[in-house]
């Protein structure tokens, strides 16, 4: 194999671990991005929850129908809000720019689908319920709502420290990958060096070396060294050594016969 292969190979062993590198922080920037997001929301679904609370307890204890009406609606919109970040954040929201849940991220999938059941079994039909409910009963409506919503509050928690948790092993992961990336590009950084010092200046040293014997009238001198371009330098060399060899036998044995 010629010198120009292997040192095309190392030239290839360090694009592609160049490459390797630059995909991975692409990818890494672009997925936390996203993790970040998703993480935003679900803060939100948190602060969209205790909004609904504080709104309910006006509908509750309000007696005039229209202050009642003036926070329902509010109250609807932040439910119809809250339900469609459910699904943006099991599904993905191209509005919001943001994709799925990963597969692997198993424990937030489980804690998002039971927050899901449980917005539409439980929560959603209680604040229903709630609203429909005339301000003589807000005894009953009150024990509803915080039964439903405020007792609940902490699974909504255990889903953003999931993401929270997902989104730290990714970072400690990537990290992990980049030493592993430039480590291996030190090590191959060195063995450059290493074999470009064995098999391409050591064996010029040592053809320099020959040539000034050869120059000085030591024909005898032997180079074998390399191998690949370095062995057919060093083999011409030998040759050229040779053919001096007998042009000055020849040239004696004419100076002695003359």
């Amino acid at each position: 194999m010629s010198l120009l292969t292997r040192f095309s190979l190392f030239g290839l062993g360090f694009f592609l671990l160049f490459t390797a590198y630059l995909y991975s922080s692409y990818h890494f920037i672009h997925h936390t991005e996203d993790e970040a997001k998703r993480i935003n929301i679900a803060g939100r679904q948190r602060m969209i929850l205790r909004n609904i609370s504080y709104r309910m307890m006006h509908v509750i204890n309000l007696r005039e129908p229209a202050e009642r009406a003036s926070h329902i609606n509010g109250i609807k919109k932040l439910m119809e809000e809250y339900e469609i970040s459910l699904n943006g954040l099991r599904y993905g929201d191209t509005s919001r720019g943001i994709s799925a849940i990963p597969q692997h991220n198993k424990e937030s999938i489980k804690r998002l689908e039971e927050l899901t059941a449980l917005w539409f079994t439980q929560q959603k039909p209680a604040l229903l319920k709630i609203m429909a409910l005339p301000y003589k009963s807000r005894s009953q409506s009150c024990q509803i709502c915080h039964s439903a919503i405020k007792e609940r509050l902490q699974e909504l928690e255990g889903l953003v420290s999931s993401l929270e948790g997902h989104y730290s092993n990714d970072i400690r992961a990537h990290d992990r990958l980049r030493f592993y990336i430039i480590a291996m590009l030190f090590t191959l950084s060195i063995l450059t060096i290493i074999y470009f010092r064995k098999k391409v200046i050591e064996p010029l040293v040592r053809i320099k070396d020959a040539t000034g014997q050869i120059a000085k009238g030591d024909f005898d001198v032997k180079v074998a060294e390399g191998d690949g371009e370095i062995k057919g330098l060093a083999d011409s060399i030998n040759y050229m050594s040779q053919s001096l060899k007998i042009s000055f036998e020849d040239n004696i044995r004419q100076a002695e016969h003359l």
